[in-house]
């Protein structure tokens, strides 16, 4: 059984503690993390921020204090960085893991839209970026993240 997961944290650092405790709690340890909001800046060190039983982080920060993308693999899991792969105008971070010895690929994507991002824009450019990946001959992707486009209006 896959068991993923993804929390806007707004803030790694001030709620790092508190997701511990929370994943700790839990009967089931996630294969895959996807944190957005972690706001960890370029100079700040992510060792700071590891999760027991869990890969070094693959994440995307700025240069400012706010925003940004990790992704927290399981340490019996196979990944690799797909630093080749990004989406314009977002934070994103990609990584492809095999669950198993013999099994697919799956590619895993973290993503972060700040609403001044134009949502026109963004809808159009993740429409071609996954058309991209079908090309890709992807036959299973996990994509987990907050875009900010409220589907209620």
């Amino acid at each position: 059984r896959r068991v993923h997961g993804h929390l806007n944290c707004l803030s790694l650092q001030k709620n790092y503690n508190d997701i511990c405790l929370f994943l700790g709690s839990l009967p089931v340890k996630f294969h895959v993390l996807v944190f957005t909001e972690v706001f960890i800046k370029n100079d700040t060190l992510t060792r700071r921020f590891d999760f027991p039983g869990y890969q070094d982080p693959i994440i995307h920060c700025r240069d400012t204090a706010r925003g940004g993308v990790a992704i927290y693999i399981r340490n019996d899991i196979v990944a690799m960085t797909r630093n080749d792969l990004k989406l314009d105008n977002v934070e994103n971070v990609w990584t492809e893991i095999k669950l198993c010895k013999n099994s697919k690929p799956l590619l895993v994507g973290g993503i972060y839209r700040t609403g001044a991002v134009n949502t026109d824009d963004f809808l159009r450019n993740f429409d071609t970026f996954l058309s991209d990946l079908n090309n890709k001959k992807y036959h299973d992707i996990l994509i987990a993240g907050d875009i900010n486009i409220n589907t209620l209006e």
